[in-house]
């Protein structure tokens, strides 16, 4: 297996650039071609009997016009500097839903980490939780408080046995080819005194795809899950995390589980997520 086709997300905050680059990387790495949905911000209309609402919609319209071409310029700079073959797509955040079909057709989705702080970000929770929960593809995040990474030679999975997680481990399994050490996490209940199940299976199923893995069981007591492995992952040195994604629909919004959530929010390296 391999990544052939790479979706990125790309907004009008801060992390565009850095985004573009990281994505444009992963495909120089595997060889794919990268997709880019340019996520652009476009302000409801309103009642406008005197009509400066539509004057003001002509201007966000121009600004985001020449914002637009000033980022596709850039990408296929970017795109061409690398050698990559490329595609460009831009959606209104009324109509982003629209975009998650086109996530079908790729093997790898790149997002930018949710910034409360970024204004200019269209790509908040809601948005990462559709798209975690609905494209069907691993969805890898770059933390918006890091430098791009130089490697993943040291690779963390949070392991519980649990179906996402078995999904996410096949889905990076590009990235887990190139690893030099792998830590499994382990959560999973499904243990007794004989046989520690599922853990022993897991080293199993690596081995025969030519992995060592070293499990790394949860003793800490007193700190829920999200923040364990966020905390093991800083103690081991990892320079990427796999894990499952969890999560449920309200209201028509599909929302990230706890774990899911506080990973999504704190993450201080790359992950990515299967659901």
């Amino acid at each position: 297996m391999n990544y052939r086709v790479i979706n990125v997300f790309l907004s009008q905050g801060k992390d565009i650039e850095r985004v573009s680059e990281f994505a444009a990387e992963l495909a120089v790495n595997f060889g794919a071609r990268l997709c880019a949905q340019l996520m652009e911000y476009l302000p409801s209309m309103a009642q406008d009997p005197y009509g400066q609402v539509a004057e003001l919609m002509a201007q966000v319209e121009e600004s985001n016009r020449e914002f637009r071409e000033r980022q596709r310029e850039a990408f296929s700079g970017l795109a061409k500097r690398n050698g990559l073959r490329f595609d460009w797509r831009t959606t209104h955040n009324e109509d982003w839903l629209d975009a998650i079909p086109m996530t079908h057709t790729s093997d790898l989705v790149v997002m930018g980490q949710p910034n409360p702080e970024d204004n200019l970000s269209i790509i908040g929770m809601s948005m990462a939780g559709h798209v975690l929960l609905q494209s069907a593809r691993p969805v890898i995040f770059l933390p918006y408080a890091m430098p791009l990474p130089k490697s993943y030679a040291n690779i963390v999975v949070a392991w519980d046995g649990s179906r996402p997680a078995a999904r996410a481990i096949s889905d990076a399994m590009p990235f887990l080819k190139g690893a030099k050490k792998i830590w499994a996490l382990s959560a999973s209940k499904e243990k007794d005194s004989g046989r520690q199940l599922p853990d022993v299976d897991l080293g199993t199923y690596l081995a025969e795809h030519d992995l060592n893995v070293e499990i790394v069981e949860n003793r800490a007591i007193g700190i829920d899950a999200g923040n364990w492995i966020l905390s093991s992952v800083a103690d081991l040195g990892a320079d990427l995390l796999v894990m499952g994604a969890y999560g449920h629909s309200r209201f028509g919004e599909m929302i990230p589980g706890g774990v899911t959530r506080t990973v999504l929010k704190s993450m201080t390296l790359p992950t990515i997520m299967s659901h």
